[in-house]
C-alpha cells in the first residue's frame, strides 16, 4: 500500500470513529410547561428518519441521536417542539399547551362555546366521522355514535326515511322527532330533511339533548335538536375536493319463509305418526283425507313449475340487489375579505328490491365577506336539493306468501291446466272474474290452477294421471278438486311490475345575514331565510296488473307545498373583565309558514295511457291550505369566573297560531351550572385526572308539532263535524268541540352530568342522568252527551322518561406511525305514563286486512305496550279443519292462559305482553392508523326491545279460515286467535357491524409532485354482520314501517308488517383533494 492510500485509509478510519463517537444516547423527561407534570406517551422522533420512541408513565425517554439531527417532541393537546442535538446527554423538555385544541369550539343554539365550558348535555360529531365512510344519508353516519339517539329503519327501500327519537318518546299524539337546524336555519323535524344534505358538505354536527340546551328553541325543542354546520370558504387559493364511491347493495334471504316442496314434504312426513295416533274416527277420516291431499297438491305444484321456469324463491326474484353511486365535488377559497364555498352532489341508489330507485341532486353556494375594517360582515347561502324516488309499490309479505310454482306469464301448456271459468268478460262472477281475457302471455296468478287437479283414486297422495299420455288429468271443475292457491292476489312480481309509486321533492333553502360590530365584543346580526319545499307523489296500479283481479286500474296524485320565511335579529355581547367572562345573546324571531296540499284519486281506467282524474270513475279531490305564525323573544347569558365556575341562564317566549286563542304564548326558561374541579389547586397538579367538570341543568321546553290530524281539526279553532243520516235526510254531527284553551305540550327536564379526562387525553369519559317529564299532552277526553259531541281535545296527559347516558373516548396508543383510538356509548331509557287525564288506560287497535292487533297505554306502563292474551299451547292437530292447508302453516287459534283463574277465558285475562322500547343500547368504534393505512369499524347493539312480527300471521298462514278449529272442538271457549296473543311478539335485540372501512392514503412524497393535497382509496362495508335474537323470525328487528293503517304511531309502536330485510352494502371510494 503506497503512502497516499495509507493516508486516505487513516482519514476514513478517523472520520468513522469520529462519527461513531458523535452518536450518543440522549435521555430526559418531558413535562407540561404549565404545571411541570410529566407527560406519558409523548412521541419522540428523529426527523427524516424511522427512529423514534415514546415517554413512559413518568415522562422519561431514551434515544440514540447524532450531532446535528433534530429531535421532535409531539403530543395531542400540546404544541410540537424541536431540539437540535449537539452532544447533550440529557435533554429535558417542557411542552406548551395548544390552546386552540384545548379550547375547541362547539356549535350551540344561536352561537358557539368552548367545549370545556359547556354545561349542558351535548354530543359533537366531526366531519371526519362522516366523510371518510361511504354512506348515503347523514343518519347512517350517526348510528351508534350518540348516546340516547335512536335511529330506526322504517323501510328497506332506496331513499327511505328513518325514524329518529332522542331520549325516548315524549308525546302521545304528537311528533317525537328532534328539530333539524342547518347553518342556523330551522328546517323542522320531518323525516326527509336530512336526506337533502350532501354528507361531504358537513363540517360538524352537534346533538343537543337536555332542556337547558334546547329551551332557547322554545316550542320546537322539546324532542332535542340536531345542529348541522356546513363547510365554509377558506382564505387562500381555491382548493378542490372530489369524493366518490360506488358499491353493491344486497340482502340475505329469510329462511323461515318460502318453503320449498321438498321441505314441506319432509314436514308432512314428520307428522305421519301424529296423524296415525288420532283415535276419534270422525277426526281421523277428515284429517287423513286432508293429509293425503296435501301430498297430491305438492305433486300438482311440481308439475306446474315444470311447465315454466321451475320453482321460484320469490325472495331471490324480489331482493335482486342494486348498485349505489355517489359523486361530490366542492371548491373552497377566497381572500382576506371574501371567501366562498360551492359544491355539487349526485347520488343514485338502486336499492335491493326489484323496482325501487333513489336519485339525489344537490347544489350549494355560500359567500361570506367583511369590510376592510372587519367591523361589518355579511353573506348568503343558497342550497338546492332535488330528490327523484321510485318507491316500493307493495308490502313484501304480499308476494312472499305465494308459492314458487306460479309462472310469471302463462304459456300454451299452462292454459291446459287453468280453471274452467269462462274467459268472456261479464259472464262469470266472484272467482270467475279472475279469468276474464285469460290467454297465452297473460300474467299467472295463484288461483289460476285451483280445482283442475284431482286425487288419484288408487293412490290418494298423488294426482290423477292420464294413462295414455302420462300427464295429469285436467278436470272441468270450478269447485272441489285440489286447491293450490294461497290468495286471490296477482302474481308475486306483478305487485312490482304493474304498479308505480313515485315521489319527487324539490327543496330550496336561501339565507342571508349582515353582522355589525357595534363595540368591542358587541355585535348585532340580522338574518333572513326562506325555505321552499314542493312534494309530488304519484301512485298507479296499471291496467294489465288488474286484468285478472276483481279490481280496476287506479291513479293517485298528491301535491304539497311549504313556504317558510323567517326573520331573525340577534344581539351578542362577548366580553371578559379580569377573571369574569360574559357571553350573552338577545334575540327576536318571526316565522311564517304557508302550506298547501291536494290529493286526487280515481279508479276505472281502461288503459295505461290516460292519467286524467276527471275521466275516470269515482274521481275525488281533496285540498287543504293554511298558515301558521310564530313570534319569539329569547335570550341567554353565559357567565364563568376564571373558567372554573360556570353559569348559563336562558329563556324564550313563543307565540304560535297553532293553538287556542287563550293559550298561544308559552314561556320556556332554563338554567345550568358547572364547576371545573380540575382548575382547583387541590386537583390541578394531578397526573391522573387532567380535567374534571361537574354540571347540572334544569329547563322547560315545548312542542307545537302536534299531529297533522289534530292541527287540521283545530285550524281556526272551530268544531269539526262528520256527516250522518236521519230519516233519509243528510245532516252533520259534531265530532269534537273547539277548545280556545288548548295549548303547548311542555317538557320539564333535570340533567346532572360529569365530564372527566384521565392522563392528558388518554381517556375521556362523560356521564349523564336525566329525568324529563312531558306535561299537558294533548288527548281526546270524553264529554257528556248533552254537548252533542263525543269528546274534547284537552291538555291532560303526562309522560316521564328517565335514563343514563355514558360516552367514552380513549387514545389507546399514539406514535409517529401508528395510532389507535377507541370510543363507545351506552344509553338506557325508561318510559312511563304518569297520567291520562280521567282515564287509566288507552287501548289502540290496528285494523288492517282482517288482521287486527291491539296495544295499550296504561298509567305506570310505557306509552306503548303490546296487549292481549298470553299464549299457552297449540290446539291438537285433529281438531283443526284442515291442518295441512298451507306450507308450514300455523293454526289460527291457540290455548291461552287463564290469568285470573276463574275458569273462563275473557277480556279479564288480557294483559300487557311486552314493550317495544329497548332496555339499553350501545355503540363501539375503533379507529386505527398505521403509516398510510387506516382501518375503522363500528359495532352497535340494542337489547330488550320487542316487536309484534305481524308478517308471521300471513307468512305462516294463520289467518286462513281452513286452519280454524272445527265447530265441535270441545275447548273452543278456552282459545283465542293467535294474532291477539304474544305468540308473534318476539325479542328485537340485535348486534350489528354497522360499518367497517379500510383505506390507504397515497404518501405526500408522491402526491406533492402533482399538486395533490390528499388522495385516499378505501373500501367500506355496511351491516356485513347482523346478529338477531335466537327467537326472532322477521326480516329486520329495527324495522318500524307504516304499511298498515295506524301502525307505528306513538300508541302503536313495534308493529312489523311488510317491512324489508337488513340492507348490506360493499363499496369502494376515493377522497381526492387538490
Amino acid at each position: 500500500m503506497n503512502f497516499k492510500n495509507k493516508l486516505a485509509f487513516i482519514a476514513i478510519l478517523f472520520c468513522s470513529v469520529t462519527m461513531f463517537a458523535q452518536e450518543t444516547v440522549v435521555s430526559g423527561t418531558v413535562v407540561s410547561e404549565k404545571d411541570g407534570i410529566p407527560i406519558p406517551g409523548v412521541n419522540v422522533i428523529i426527523l427524516n428518519t424511522t427512529r423514534g420512541t415514546t415517554t413512559d408513565f413518568d415522562g422519561n425517554y431514551q434515544i440514540k441521536v447524532s450531532n446535528g439531527e433534530v429531535i421532535q417532541y409531539s403530543y395531542i393537546g400540546f404544541q410540537n417542539k424541536s431540539v437540535i442535538a449537539s452532544g447533550q446527554k440529557t435533554i429535558n423538555v417542557a411542552l406548551v399547551e395548544d390552546l386552540a385544541k384545548l379550547d375547541e369550539i362547539v356549535v350551540v343554539a344561536y352561537g358557539d362555546q368552548k367545549q370545556k365550558n359547556v354545561t349542558s348535555a351535548l354530543t359533537k360529531v366531526s366531519a371526519k366521522d362522516i366523510e371518510d365512510v361511504a354512506v348515503s344519508r347523514v343518519e347512517d353516519a350517526l348510528r351508534g355514535k350518540v348516546a340516547g339517539l335512536r335511529i330506526q329503519t322504517v323501510a328497506s327501500e332506496a331513499g327511505g326515511d328513518p325514524k329518529i327519537t332522542l331520549r325516548g318518546p315524549g308525546s302521545i299524539t304528537g311528533e317525537s322527532s328532534p328539530l333539524i337546524v342547518v347553518d342556523g336555519v330551522v328546517l323542522g323535524n320531518d323525516a326527509d330533511i336530512l336526506a337533502s344534505i350532501d354528507n361531504n358538505n358537513i363540517e360538524s354536527i352537534s346533538v343537543l339533548k337536555d332542556a337547558s340546551s334546547v329551551a332557547i328553541y322554545g316550542s320546537r325543542g322539546a324532542n332535542g335538536v340536531i345542529l348541522l354546520t356546513l363547510k365554509k370558504g377558506v382564505v387562500g387559493k381555491t382548493r378542490f375536493s372530489y369524493n366518490t364511491f360506488t358499491g353493491y347493495k344486497y340482502a340475505t334471504n329469510n329462511d323461515n319463509f318460502n318453503t320449498t316442496i321438498n321441505q314441506e314434504r319432509l314436514r308432512l312426513d314428520g307428522l305421519q305418526s301424529t296423524v296415525n295416533a288420532i283415535t276419534n274416527a270422525d277426526n281421523y277420516s277428515r284429517v287423513i283425507n286432508d293429509y293425503n291431499s296435501a301430498y297430491a297438491e305438492l305433486e300438482a305444484m311440481e308439475f306446474i313449475a315444470s311447465l315454466g321456469g321451475g320453482w321460484k324463491n320469490w325472495q331471490d326474484e324480489i331482493f335482486n340487489g342494486g348498485t349505489i353511486t355517489n359523486h361530490s365535488f366542492a371548491a373552497r377559497g377566497g381572500s382576506e375579505l371574501t371567501n366562498y364555498s360551492a359544491s355539487l352532489g349526485y347520488l343514485e341508489d338502486e336499492g335491493i328490491a326489484l323496482t325501487d330507485n333513489f336519485k339525489k341532486y344537490n347544489a350549494r353556494i355560500k359567500v361570506d365577506s367583511k369590510s376592510k375594517n372587519k367591523k361589518i360582515k355579511f353573506g348568503g347561502t343558497l342550497r338546492v336539493n332535488y330528490n327523484d324516488q321510485d318507491k316500493l309499490p307493495a308490502r313484501f309479505t304480499d308476494p312472499l306468501r305465494q308459492y314458487g310454482h306460479i309462472p310469471l306469464y302463462l304459456n300454451e301448456e299452462h292454459l291446459k291446466y287453468t280453471t274452467n271459468f269462462s274467459r268472456d268478460v261479464g259472464v262469470s262472477t266472484d272467482a270467475g272474474k279472475l279469468f276474464e281475457n285469460l290467454e297465452e302471455g297473460s300474467y299467472g296468478f295463484s288461483r289460476a290452477f285451483d280445482h283442475v287437479f284431482t286425487v288419484d283414486p288408487d293412490n290418494p297422495q298423488s294426482i290423477a294421471i292420464d294413462p295414455n299420455t302420462g300427464l295429469p288429468l285436467a278436470s272441468a271443475l270450478t269447485s272441489g278438486g285440489l286447491t293450490l292457491s294461497t290468495t286471490k292476489n296477482v302474481h308475486p312480481l306483478v305487485h312490482f311490475l304493474e304498479r308505480s309509486r313515485t315521489k319527487r321533492k324539490l327543496s330550496l333553502n336561501a339565507s342571508s345575514y349582515i353582522d355589525f360590530e357595534l363595540a368591542e365584543g358587541l355585535n348585532f346580526r340580522q338574518s333572513i331565510s326562506g325555505v321552499f319545499r314542493h312534494n309530488k307523489t304519484n301512485e298507479a296500479d296499471y291496467y294489465y296488473g288488474q286484468e285478472n283481479r276483481d279490481q280496476e286500474a287506479y291513479r293517485f296524485v298528491s301535491r304539497d307545498e311549504l313556504n317558510q320565511y323567517a326573520f331573525e335579529s340577534i344581539l351578542k355581547y362577548n366580553k371578559s373583565f379580569g377573571k369574569h367572562n360574559l357571553n350573552t345573546v338577545l334575540g327576536f324571531e318571526y316565522t311564517r309558514r304557508d302550506f298547501f296540499s291536494q290529493d286526487s284519486e280515481a279508479v276505472g281506467y281502461t288503459n295505461d295511457f290516460n292519467n286524467n282524474i276527471a275521466l275516470a270513475d269515482g274521481g275525488t279531490t281533496f285540498t287543504d291550505n293554511g298558515t301558521d305564525k310564530l313570534v319569539s323573544y329569547f335570550g341567554r347569558l353565559d357567565y364563568n369566573y376564571d373558567e372554573k365556575y360556570l353559569l348559563q341562564i336562558s329563556a324564550r317566549t313563543d307565540g304560535s297560531t297553532r293553538f287556542g286563542s287563550n293559550t298561544r304564548f308559552g314561556f320556556f326558561p332554563a338554567a345550568s351550572v358547572g364547576w371545573i374541579v380540575s382548575g382547583e389547586d387541590f386537583l390541578s397538579s394531578s397526573d391522573v385526572i387532567s380535567f374534571l367538570k361537574l354540571r347540572a341543568s334544569y329547563g322547560i321546553s315545548g312542542s307545537n308539532e302536534i299531529s297533522s290530524n289534530i292541527y287540521d281539526s283545530l285550524y281556526r279553532f272551530d268544531e269539526t263535524f262528520s256527516s250522518v243520516g236521519y230519516n233519509s235526510l243528510a245532516a252533520v254531527k259534531a265530532i269534537t268541540l273547539a277548545n280556545p284553551n288548548l295549548g303547548w305540550e311542555k317538557l320539564i327536564e333535570f340533567n346532572p352530568g360529569v365530564d372527566i379526562t384521565f392522563g392528558r387525553g388518554l381517556l375521556n369519559f362523560s356521564a349523564d342522568y336525566y329525568t324529563r317529564t312531558s306535561e299537558d299532552l294533548i288527548l281526546f277526553a270524553p264529554v257528556s252527551a248533552v254537548y252533542g259531541t263525543d269528546n274534547w281535545l284537552q291538555n291532560i296527559g303526562e309522560v316521564k322518561n328517565s335514563g343514563v347516558e355514558l360516552e367514552l373516548d380513549s387514545r389507546i396508543l399514539t406514535s409517529e406511525n401508528f395510532s389507535w383510538r377507541l370510543s363507545g356509548q351506552f344509553a338506557l331509557n325508561r318510559n312511563e305514563v304518569i297520567s291520562l287525564g280521567n282515564n287509566e288506560q288507552i287501548i289502540s287497535r290496528i285494523d288492517q286486512d282482517t288482521r287486527p292487533t291491539e296495544f295499550i297505554a296504561k298509567v305506570g306502563q310505557p306509552i306503548t305496550s303490546f296487549y292481549g292474551w298470553v299464549y299457552e299451547k297449540e290446539i291438537p292437530l285433529e281438531w283443526i279443519d284442515n291442518p295441512f292447508n298451507r306450507f308450514n302453516n300455523d293454526f289460527a287459534h291457540v290455548y291461552v292462559k287463564d290469568l285470573n283463574n276463574d275458569g273462563i277465558i275473557d277480556d279479564e285475562d288480557r294483559t300487557e305482553l311486552g314493550s317495544p322500547y329497548p332496555d339499553f343500547t350501545w355503540g363501539f368504534n375503533s379507529d386505527i392508523t398505521w403509516n398510510a393505512f387506516d382501518f375503522a369499524f363500528q359495532w352497535q347493539g340494542s337489547h330488550g326491545a320487542e316487536v309484534r312480527v305481524a308478517d308471521l300471521d300471513q307468512l305462516y298462514y294463520a289467518s286462513e279460515s281452513a286452519v280454524n278449529p272445527v265447530s265441535n272442538f270441545p275447548d273452543l271457549d278456552l282459545t283465542v286467535h293467535r294474532r291477539y296473543t304474544d305468540d308473534h311478539i318476539q325479542d328485537a335485540s340485535f348486534v350489528a357491524l354497522r360499518n367497517v372501512t379500510i383505506g390507504y392514503t397515497i404518501p405526500e412524497s408522491f402526491t406533492s409532485k402533482y399538486s395533490i393535497d390528499r388522495l385516499r382509496f378505501y373500501l367500506t362495508g355496511e351491516n356485513l354482520l347482523f346478529f338477531t335474537a335466537s327467537g326472532y323470525e322477521g326480516f329486520n328487528p329495527e324495522a318500524q314501517g307504516q304499511t298498515s293503517n295506524n301502525a307505528n304511531t306513538p300508541l302503536t309502536t313495534g308493529y312489523q308488517r311488510g317491512d324489508g330485510p337488513v340492507v348490506r352494502t360493499i363499496s369502494a371510494g376515493i377522497n381526492f383533494q387538490f
